[in-house]
């Protein structure tokens, strides 16, 4: 029985000593600094039909720079900097609103008619309302 015992110590000391040595061992400067600011456009989008380029917004973050260039809940991003929606992804719809400064020129379509939004993409943080 004392075997039985003395295995289970040594058991549990490994178990919450061998992290801790690890995580020592293995700390750099990168570890140590904390994770960028999450920024966002503030404009969600959602793509759908069966091919996947028609581009609905379905969200648009109050104070954004989606909100001030002008978007709205149910816009059908129809254009890119003239490109159709048949030409661009989602994501590369998405990689282009993460450039902050950036202008580009994105045209939709709301109640029939098709709107063109000069946009000048700038962030805001994720982490504050």
């Amino acid at each position: 029985m004392r075997t039985k015992f003395s295995a289970s110590l040594l058991f549990a000391a490994l178990l919450f000593c061998a992290p801790t040595a690890a995580a020592q061992q293995y700390t750099t400067a990168e570890a140590t600094t904390p994770f960028p600011e999450r920024q966002t456009y503030g404009l969600s989008v959602l793509a759908s039909e069966p091919d996947l380029h028609t581009f609905t917004v379905v969200g648009v973050r109050t104070g954004s720079g989606a909100e001030r260039d002008g978007f709205k809940k149910g816009d059908k991003i129809v254009a890119l900097d003239s490109k159709p929606s048949s030409g661009f992804l989602l994501s590369e719809l998405r990689d282009t609103l993460t450039h902050g400064g950036e202008r580009h020129l994105i045209d939709v379509q709301r109640d029939k008619e098709t709107i063109h939004l000069p946009v000048e993409v700038t962030l805001v943080s994720l982490d504050s309302r």
